[in-house]
């Protein structure tokens, strides 16, 4: 809810009081305490207090005021000068607002104290890594040693640490007016995913990040950007996994997103752009925002009706988007307004100010979603968030073709060789009862199946008559007619060949079902 003007202006007040006391803390070399100050002025929006994050950004953003943190970077910047020039640590003690003991641990990190036999060892390697576009994080973390190692062995080698704005590379040829104006689809799904995985920094910086198995989706940014510059590697917060990031320091970039909706503050502000685009965009939009926060769930479900005391298990599938309330609502909102008879659910999710969307209507409107988001601008480029459906819509077309086989009986090819079988096992003398016997069935249903009137539905009984009759379950209907009668749609191809559900190939009949009955 936004604040009212008499409210803003009291906020605006009691922010003011808070970075003068920053301001004087900083000119006495005290580290400011964010959370201290949030709370000591009430720095409250929308009756919650601000975060120390966005504080932080406040200060960073406020051109008269300097942070602790740049202070104490530009003097220790200083005092390594002064080293290098032979001055003494009395001298620097005596200028310098610095204790003894951080001046030993400044020299002791810098290039002016020789490094220890174990981390000579690793200079190649983080020179190589680090050349290589590869954090110093993940150096650190890979060759098991300290960042501050990782420093110091650039600083002796004459390495200088990269920059935001030498780590985007700029250069003239970058289309920088990209997101003046969104008007076509592959600008669209590029808007998306950038709302969905990217962030804006101090007003200049733009930074998408990916993990490292799908960090083609950047590459497909950066043609689009005109940028050949090589990404950087990072680990990703609270999680062992590394990430590909995109940097680009283009603040005529930064700007245009920011008049398209994106926002720094992402958690609390974002929208769906209705108004930047025209709306046969939004689904070009939405297909972008769904490869970076959206997903699919697979899974099974116990059947309430039980018969033989076996229990029957339904395939279910879920779609879901995480992001902001308003968000969330927005999308729900086109989504009613694409899709006839569409049904979602809009909760919170966690402890953080995450809302998910999801669908909770039919599973066919799911499958119309995910057809629709990947058919527009780049389409599903996370194989997971599309193979998923794979799964679930061949299993899908394989029921409406049992069914369909009652009302085209011209299509069962089960029949004909159900026939071919009973005939040469009469031949033989055997009686039908005892045909049905060995095929673990009971007279009257062989007679129904025989007859074409019934139609095997569950999969023990499917299994059980692919082994009797040593066919495919792929061969019991006729395909290409119900294709041409348009009873049937055509089965749905991977994005990943490879893809596996819990180490199950995806057959041509979605072969999940079977698992979960087996893992019961």
């Amino acid at each position: 809810m936004r604040l009212t003007r008499a409210e803003e202006n009291e906020f605006n007040g009691r922010l003011s009081l808070a970075l003068a006391e920053y301001a004087e803390m900083v000119s006495r070399w005290e580290k400011p305490s964010a959370d201290h100050l949030i709370v000591k002025h009430d720095l409250r929006k929308s009756k919650k207090l601000i975060t120390s994050k966005r504080f932080q950004n406040i200060v960073y953003k406020t051109p008269s005021l300097r942070s602790y943190f740049s202070l104490i970077k530009e003097r220790n910047r200083a005092i390594e000068r002064d080293l290098a020039k032979g001055a003494d640590i009395s001298s620097i003690l005596k200028n310098y607002s610095i204790s003894e003991y951080q001046l030993k641990s400044l020299i002791r990190n810098s290039a002016h104290s020789p490094l220890d036999e174990s981390s000579k060892k690793h200079t190649d390697d983080v020179c190589r890594m680090y050349n290589g576009q590869i954090s110093v994080k993940l150096i650190s973390e890979t060759l098991n040693i300290c960042t501050h190692t990782v420093s110091k062995i650039l600083k002796i080698n004459s390495i200088d640490r990269r920059s935001q704005l030498q780590t985007s590379v700029r250069y003239s040829g970058m289309n920088a007016d990209y997101f003046r104006k969104i008007d076509c689809p592959e600008k669209a799904w590029v808007l998306g995913f950038i709302f969905a995985d990217g962030s804006i920094n101090q007003l200049r910086d733009v930074q998408i990040s990916q993990s490292i198995e799908h960090s083609h989706v950047l590459q497909i940014i950066a043609d689009q950007l005109n940028y050949p510059g090589a990404f950087t590697l990072a680990s990703k917060s609270h999680t062992p996994k590394k990430q590909a990031i995109l940097c680009l320091s283009r603040r005529k970039m930064a700007e245009d997103l920011l008049k398209l909706g994106m926002t720094e503050q992402k958690d609390a502000d974002l929208r769906f752009p209705f108004s930047k685009m025209s709306p046969d965009l939004y689904w070009s939009f939405l297909s972008g925002f769904y490869n970076g926060d959206g997903g699919l769930t697979l899974g099974v479900k116990r059947n309430s009706l039980v018969q033989n005391g076996s229990p029957g298990w339904n395939v279910t599938l879920g779609w879901q988007i995480t992001s902001t309330m308003k968000m969330c609502e927005d999308i729900a909102a086109f989504l009613r307004s694409e899709i006839k008879g569409i049904v979602h659910d809009i909760r919170k999710e966690g402890s953080k100010n995450a809302w998910r969307v999801s669908i909770t209507s039919s599973r066919r409107h799911i499958l119309e979603v995910v057809q629709k988001l990947d058919s527009h601008g780049f389409g599903i480029q996370i194989s997971d968030k599309h193979d998923k459906a794979v799964f679930f819509q061949r299993r899908k077309r394989r029921n409406e073709a049992f069914r369909a086989v009652l009302y085209h009986p011209e299509a069962n090819l089960f029949k004909g060789h159900l026939s071919g079988r009973v005939e040469a096992l009469r031949a033989e003398g055997k009686k039908l009862v005892e045909i049905a016997s060995s095929l673990s069935t009971d007279r009257s249903y062989l007679r129904n199946l025989y007859n074409g009137e019934r139609f095997p539905r569950t999969q023990k009984v499917i299994d059980r008559f692919t082994q009797a009759l040593s066919i495919s379950e792929h061969d019991f209907v006729d395909w290409s007619l119900l294709s041409a009668l348009r009873v049937v749609d055509a089965p749905w191809k991977l994005k990943d060949e490879s893809y596996t559900y819990h180490g199950r190939a995806v057959g041509c009949f979605g072969e999940v079902l079977e698992f979960f009955e087996t893992k019961q």
